[in-house]
């Protein structure tokens, strides 16, 4: 069953959010007759899974749980070629007794131990990794996805531009700049969370007429509307990757999924941790 977003958290992203450049979605975006995006006879294909991970406060913890579901996305669908996992999987996205002090503690460089070990994994497995974490750039903090590619590299990184509340208050900084990269033959842009509010970014990465949206987040709740109004804004697919679990006062229910051009939800899932598998079609 889906559940809307909670209207306090949803009042709480858009009063607390830091940036200028605000884009906000209407109670009417979500509204229209269902569209067909048939991508049968496809030229281009991609084997996408999106995970769910329920995180733990301790760091390692965490990456032995991104390796495991790695290795069972790899071991159920060895033809993979992209895991995206979400916002700040090696911690808690929100530690509201010390949030700045906790997020120092987790927080790693990119390069670093973490994007050095999935790079390893990615290589192994042929394959592209997409997950979050709390970055340390010399002394500020960034609130950062990273995408590693199947020769162990790190081939693009964005930091979240459009902060909310919580993540100014954990000490994060704005980043600037927008990226759109290309895995296999698709052109692929990247936001987190809350980016979806920023006008510059949804201006920019459309505008370079992507075929894929990766949407790495901590959402509290799941997602309204019937139509993804994220994937018609783009009129890309929209991979949706999420976390689940009791996060000190905060529960997070787990919606993932994977949407086409239209906005129709090809596959989903929600209340558990785990991983959704899709072969997405783009002409």
């Amino acid at each position: 069953m889906k559940k809307f977003i909670p209207i306090l958290g949803l009042i709480l992203t858009l009063f607390t959010a830091c940036q200028e450049d605000f884009l906000g979605l209407g109670l009417l975006d979500g509204v229209g007759a269902p569209i067909e995006y048939d991508d049968s006879r496809a030229t281009r294909r991609l084997k996408v899974a999106s995970v769910c991970m329920e995180c733990s406060q301790d760091a390692d913890s965490n990456f032995m749980r991104m390796v495991y579901f790695i290795e069972q996305v790899k071991t159920e669908h060895p033809d993979i070629r992209l895991i995206v996992f979400g916002e700040t999987t090696l911690g808690w996205y929100y530690k509201p007794d010390e949030p700045e002090a906790y997020q120092r503690r987790v927080a790693e460089t990119v390069p670093g131990p973490a994007t050095d070990s999935v790079a390893s994994l990615a290589e192994l497995h042929d394959l592209y990794v997409v997950f979050g974490l709390s970055e340390i750039r010399g002394r500020d903090l960034y609130n950062t996805q990273v995408l590693i590619n199947p020769d162990g590299e790190i081939q693009a990184q964005h930091s979240k531009r459009f902060l909310t509340g919580w993540d100014v208050v954990s000490g994060f900084e704005s980043g600037d700049g927008f990226v759109v990269t290309e895995i296999d033959s698709l052109k692929a842009g990247m936001i987190i969370c809350a980016d979806l509010h920023s006008e510059y970014l949804s201006r920019n990465i459309a505008g370079e007429d992507i075929d894929i949206l990766i949407h790495s987040l901590a959402n509290l709740g799941g997602v309204g509307p019937d139509i993804d109004v994220i994937a018609r804004r783009f009129d890309a697919w929209v991979v949706f990757a999420n976390r689940y679990g009791q996060e000190d006062k905060n529960f997070y229910t787990g919606q993932i999924y994977i949407s086409d051009p239209v906005g129709a939800y090809r596959i989903q899932s929600e209340d558990s941790a785990g991983f959704i598998y899709y072969d997405l079609g783009v002409y």
